[in-house]
């Protein structure tokens, strides 16, 4: 079986059916392989097309999707629900059941019941068609439509929150910068280890993530690595809520630790008076620089290095001058 062929004739279904659609790492639930796949998602099939064995993510947007985990007694707090018909595909270790409601809901974990999560705008699912070591993903009945969401299972689940201020921050910083340096710093941390402070542990890298200026849409790449030397791995829903958690309720100024927040607007040290006339051979002073002159100056760095010109950079170890040369660079 021609296992990229048959993803690409899924991926092409998807978007057919108009589902937002955007490419997870092969083999995988996480991390997507676009930059900001929220804005990404949609209905290009160029990675599918191409031939590349990588998994298809479904954009959550304006639906409410249940993601029902068996072993975690999802089956059970479904059938207390009653919830109607609708699409549904088969997963590894339960079903999604997809409904329709423009706006979203909150996205949650375990808040309808044990085993039973919430994916919705600003969410995603794994697609059928996308396959992990644990099984495949697939349509239970293709022909199915997807029903509205009931208003009742609507007032169950939280409103979406409003992105934050701190999200808002976090957009400006380096993300490509601030990715590799929280993935540095996460090499050398401890994995979190079930019965020896594990969760806590875990919210805490989740906010030293934060805290480097990792986009939210993106922390879950930063943590990959670590999450894969923890006892046991996180499972990719439980590891999202943390870092939602972090990110939302952090006590610290949000991207503190980027390269960004090390530099600061200098103040103008140089005045600008009027040139006094000069003999050909007089000396110029500090006081004779004209406006001109500073404007036609050729910096490397605007307002800060000059071209030609010699610079020492010093601060305590570990303060970051290698980053800042880098990024100056």
């Amino acid at each position: 079986m021609d296992l990229s062929k048959s993803k690409a004739d899924a991926a092409r279904d998807l978007v057919e059916r108009g589902f937002k659609i955007f490419p997870i790492k092969g083999g995988a639930k996480f991390p997507p392989l676009v930059k900001a796949w929220p804005a990404a998602a949609g209905s290009d099939l160029t990675p599918w097309s191409n031939g590349l064995d990588v998994n298809i993510g479904i954009s959550c947007e304006d639906l409410l999707v249940l993601d029902v985990d068996f072993p975690k007694g999802g089956d059970l707090a479904m059938t207390a629900l009653e919830l109607p018909s609708t699409l549904t595909a088969k997963t590894p270790n339960g079903e999604h059941l997809f409904y329709r409601y423009p706006g979203g809901v909150a996205n949650s974990v375990s808040k309808l019941g044990p085993g039973l999560d919430v994916r919705s705008t600003g969410g995603y699912v794994v697609a059928p068609g996308s396959s992990t070591p644990a099984g495949v993903y697939q349509w239970v009945d293709p022909a199915e439509k997807i029903a509205p969401a009931p208003s009742w299972l609507v007032d169950l689940c939280q409103k979406p929150r409003e992105k934050s201020k701190s999200t808002e921050e976090m957009i400006r910083t380096d993300a490509e910068v601030a990715l590799e340096r929280a993935r540095r710093f996460l090499e050398t941390q401890a994995p979190a280890v079930e019965g020896q402070g594990g969760d806590a542990h875990t919210y805490a890298m989740c906010c030293r993530v934060r805290d480097f200026g990792v986009p939210l849409d993106r922390a879950l790449e930063a943590l990959e690595e670590w999450n894969e030397r923890c006892e046991p791995p996180w499972e990719v829903d439980e590891l999202e809520r943390k870092v939602e958690n972090a990110y939302a309720y952090a006590q610290s100024a949000p991207a503190r630790d980027s390269v960004e927040a090390m530099f600061e607007p200098a103040a103008p040290s140089l005045q600008v008076v009027p040139p006094k006339p000069k003999v050909d051979d007089e000396l110029y002073s500090p006081h004779d620089v004209e406006l001109e002159g500073i404007l036609s100056t050729d910096y490397l760095i605007k307002g800060w290095l000059e071209r030609g010109a010699q610079a020492m950079m010093f601060g305590k170890r570990g303060a970051g001058k290698t980053f800042c040369a880098l990024h100056m660079a």
